[in-house]
Order: structure tokens, then sequence, then C-alpha cells
């Protein structure tokens, strides 16, 4: 996977345009790796890449003389390695099927949206969206001043306010002095910030310049 991680592109079905024009942009996408080496390798059986789609369409390169593979433009975050076997019994299109490894062979396949943001194969991170959880997640922000919810119903649906492709995680909003929320939907910031893939319509987090909006709307 170091090709398409350093080249910062998604190519699917070796080469092949139809897989890739599937995709949209903000698609997540996760490599899984069966061996080290395409047909060579050792057996590896984990999963070691994810990202997500940044363009519209696909485009064909020349990678050899009689080599022109359809790719897409992808963002890749940092990640490790994880073995399946790890994921089997969580994973909902592996739990419970000795022949799991069967439906890898089709190339490329849709998973589930809960499968891909919420046990999050490939990076390791924990999932904070399940009540056991919370506590260590809270440990993160240990600032006093920041106080910390948990939202189950996801009743602060900031994905359809600030139309992110995925859910609005990592986001940094700024609200108006006083602001109360007393409508149905959450208040809408008047700035925010980023650290996502595929998101055109905020730039992405820079300590600096949300520090200039707090200061320039706390002088308002």
């Amino acid at each position: 996977m170091f090709g398409p991680v350093r080249g910062e592109f998604a190519q699917l079905g070796h080469g092949k345009a139809a897989p890739v024009r599937r995709l949209s942009r903000g698609d997540g996408i996760v490599y899984y790796s069966p061996r080290t080496a395409l047909k060579s390798g050792e057996v590896l059986q984990a999963f070691t890449a994810i990202g997500q789609i940044i363009d519209d369409s696909p485009s064909q390169v020349e990678q050899t003389a009689d080599f022109h593979p359809y790719r897409r433009s992808a963002r890749f975050e940092k990640a490790r390695e994880v073995a399946i076997h790890s994921l089997l019994e969580r994973l909902s299109f592996t739990r419970g099927r000795d022949n799991w490894g069967m439906q890898f062979r089709r190339g490329s396949f849709e998973i589930p949206k809960d499968d891909f943001y919420n046990d999050r194969p490939c990076n390791g991170r924990r999932s904070f969206d399940r009540a056991q959880n919370v506590t260590a997640g809270m440990g993160l922000v240990p600032d006093k001043r920041a106080r910390q919810y948990w939202d189950p119903g996801e009743l602060l649906d900031y994905q359809r306010i600030l139309a992110t492709p995925g859910p609005a995680r990592d986001v940094y909003l700024l609200f108006p002095r006083g602001v109360q929320w007393t409508a149905a939907a959450p208040p809408k910031p008047i700035f925010w910030m980023h650290q996502l893939g595929g998101v055109t319509n905020a730039p992405r987090l820079d300590p600096d310049v949300f520090r200039q909006h707090v200061e320039r709307s706390l002088r308002a």
C-alpha cells in the first residue's frame, strides 16, 4: 500500500475503471492486504491504509507502457496495520462467518457506515461513540475549563448543518457571545475549521487563525 498512500491515490480492481467510478467525493476507503506483496508476498491479512476520496471523477494514468490504470485522488490518514483477526467479531461483514475471506476476493465492496466510523479498521483508534469508552475519551481534554458531553442520540447533527461528507468530528466551532440553543436543531457557528478530508466549504484547522477569529468575536 506504500504506492497509493505516498502518491495520494486510490486504485481498485487492478486499475479497472468501474470500481473507482462508483466512488464519490468524501467517501471513506479502507485497504485490506492479504499478503505483503501481490501473489508472492508473505501472508499478512491486515487492514493497511485508510483514507478519503477528495476528487469528483477518476483519471487514467500511464503506470507502464502497457498498463494504464484508473485512479481517484485520496487523502490517507496516519495509520498502523491492524490484523483482521482482531476485528472479525466486531465488523458486521465478518462477524460469525467462517468464510469471511471470500468477499475480499471481489476486489472492492461497500461496508456499513458504522463499521467504518465506529471501529475505524486500520488506525487503531478507540470509538468514543460507545458508552464504555466515554471516560477514556474525556481524558484527552484534561483542561478543567472544558465542558464535555456524550451525545449518544446524535442530537448535535453538525454533519447536516456543516454539510460535511462524513460525521462532523475534528471540527472547531465558534459561536457569538450569548448564543443559546432554542430551536430543534443546534445553532450554526459564525466560523469553523476542521481536520477532515473532502471538506471544501471551510478551512483546515490553523490555531493562530482560529484564535484571531475568537479574539475578534470577543471584541464585537
